[in-house]
């Protein structure tokens, strides 16, 4: 993705089978039908043109395949701005699309990649069974009100009643979708029953003159707009981004993605490359680009062939575990080479031969050094990184310099205070030898340092991967990670990590900078506290309270109610915002306050 991906919001709409540009005026069975109007509004646009017999047939209908295509031209998939988009989309989306026959797979991947759709559509839309079927009306509901961005508001809210009274033929999953686009004045009723009762036909099929109509009515409702630039901060405290000097909020529902892959706010950073959509005025999506540097820095691998012919020195490697991918790079005239550590000529350097390469500003080898196979390095474990493709791990060395080393493909064999490891078990502070060959990470034996302390602990985060807590001394704080089967004693009996809350006193075993025993007591009881939000953490049902100078957490289960001051109404943890007044009522006799209920002010 580029910066010239500018999201259009309604652009290049060309609807169906059209081929032939006519104006509105020259469609002969669209003069005084009831969507005149509008058809003639969208082709004076140039969103809609007609067959290349000279009609528009505003009776046709529209089928599930050609309504899909109609909702991805509206969002820009044919615009040549989008096109970095559009090849990230069906990239992305090539494997769930593998199943399905169809000549349309472009516009699909990117209602896919702009989640309108999901894969669990797909069988409804394009299978050989129903792509030809008819879009019915309570079909079309609901892929409007997701190409609006309103799915998840949808599913998280409460259905009360319908304003059709043939509300019984329409299925109970799309009446929400149904009322949602009545509201927003998308689609209207099919007219009155017997009684005088407005109803909604669900089940008639949509025609290209409804579709025009409705076309019309989107453009307005969605005031799609976008903006494109670098960014300059990210803000995850305050879930915002900044572009040229404006903040804006990122929403719960924004989509992000980051070179094409779906990502969270906390993944982008300063100085990439980025185009924020916004729907009716909020972020609906933020697209961001790694900037990709020229990369200038020196590299490793095995010599294939060293050529000096009539066009110049040619320098061609291989990666060290993956021979077939192969390299080649044009070499200075008065490179300097060392062979065994003695300054050599160019020709010297034979194919297996493994070598680092450096470079000057504009790509060309200036120095070429053999290395040997095989390497010792020590150091205590500063980082690892297990997330990538390719696992790293970063040693401070006895000089203080911190090198990151990968691991082999291959794998490396680890061991940890004599035993068995893997990776995983590893921690910041641990002494490790590595055995390198050809510079990677073929081999760990890792020693831990023992060690028993006392403190206080300032805070306690919960994740997928595990536990951590900030313990503070008179000396220093440390962050700790919680090691699998760590022993917790709460007033002599066993506990968990969440019985544990920042303000303890705790004496704990550590090695290096993994708990292993955790002892401290029971806090007093309290009926309510009174504080500001810090954090919401809705996957593990927790919030985060600064009470005076202390960090509570509050746990909340499923009968905790959450009421916000201002209106008196119920609402979820996640619409909770950090630095919210709160009070709290409940209890902390299991050794966390879990909250009854919670006043948002």
């Amino acid at each position: 993705m580029n910066l010239k991906r500018l999201i259009c919001g309604v652009v290049g709409v060309t609807v169906l089978s059209a081929s032939l540009s006519i104006s509105a005026a020259d469609f002969p069975d669209v003069k005084g039908h009831w969507s005149e109007t509008y058809v003639n509004a969208m082709v004076k646009k140039g969103y809609i043109k007609g067959y290349e017999d000279g009609t528009f047939r505003p009776d046709k209908t529209v089928t599930n395949t050609e309504s899909l295509i109609l909702l991805a031209r509206m969002l820009g998939v044919d615009s040549e701005s989008n096109e970095g988009t559009v090849d990230d989309a069906v990239a992305a989306n090539s494997s769930v699309l593998a199943k399905y026959k169809s000549d349309y797979k472009k516009e699909i991947s990117y209602l896919l990649y702009r989640e309108v759709i999901d894969e669990s559509d797909l069988s409804t839309y394009i299978s050989d069974e129903n792509k030809s079927k008819a879009l019915l009306r309570y079909q079309c509901a609901m892929l409007l009100t997701k190409l609006m961005g309103a799915d998840e508001e949808i599913k998280e809210g409460v259905f009360l009643s319908s304003s059709y009274a043939d509300t019984a033929q329409i299925p109970s999953e799309a009446r929400p979708y149904v009322e949602y686009v009545r509201k927003a004045k998308i689609m209207e009723g099919m007219g009155t029953d017997s009684y005088g009762d407005p109803i909604f036909g669900p089940k008639e099929s949509v025609t290209r003159g409804q579709m025009a109509k409705m076309l019309s009515s989107l453009i307005s409702v969605l005031n799609v707009t976008s903006v494109s630039g670098t960014i300059s901060d990210v803000d995850t405290f305050n879930d915002t981004v900044t572009v040229k000097n404006k903040a804006y909020n990122v929403e719960e529902d924004t989509i992000i993605k980051l070179n094409g892959e779906d990502a969270a706010l906390s993944d982008l950073s300063e100085g990439m490359d980025i185009i924020i959509t916004m729907t009716k005025s909020a972020v609906s999506m933020i697209e961001a680009n790694s900037v990709e540097e020229e990369d200038n820095e020196p590299t490793r691998g095995l010599v294939v062939s060293a050529n000096n012919g009539a066009n110049g020195k040619e320098l061609v490697i291989s990666d060290t575990e993956d021979t077939t991918e192969i390299k080649s790079y044009e070499v200075s005239d008065d490179v300097k080479v060392v062979i065994d550590e003695a300054t050599d000529t160019f020709t010297r350097l034979k194919s297996g031969q493994y070598v680092e390469v450096t470079f000057d500003d504009d790509g060309v080898v200036i120095k070429v050094e053999t290395l040997e196979k095989s390497g010792t390095a020590y150091g205590k474990i500063v980082s690892k990184n297990l997330d990538s493709q390719t696992p790293t791990i970063t040693v401070s060395n006895t000089k203080g310099e911190e090198i990151t080393y990968e691991i082999s493909v291959d794998g490396a064999s680890i061991t940890r205070n004599g035993q068995t490891s893997n990776l995983f078990d590893l921690v910041a502070g641990d002494s490790v030898t590595l055995k390198l060959t050809y510079g990677k990470v073929k081999k760990i034996s890792a020693e831990s340092e023992s060690q028993s302390s006392s403190g206080s602990i300032k805070s306690i985060t919960h994740s997928t991967s595990g536990t951590t807590l900030v313990i503070e001394n008179e000396k220093n704080e440390v962050e700790y990670t919680v090691g699998t089967g760590a022993t917790i004693l709460i007033d002599g009996t066993d506990g968990t990590v969440y019985d544990l809350r920042p303000g303890c006193d705790v004496k704990f075993r550590a090695e290096s900078t993994k708990l292993t025993k955790i002892e401290t007591t029971k806090a007093a009881s309290s009926n309510s506290i009174e504080g500001t939000v810090t954090s919401v953490q809705t996957g593990h049902n927790l919030l985060m309270v600064k009470v005076g100078t202390t960090d509570v957490t509050v746990g909340i289960t499923n009968s905790t109610k959450i009421i916000k001051s201002s209106t008196g109404a119920n609402i979820k943890l996640s619409a909770i915002d950090t630095d919210s007044k709160v009070t709290v009522t409940g209890s902390n006799a299991t050794g966390m306050f879990i909250a009854t209920v919670i006043i948002v002010h």
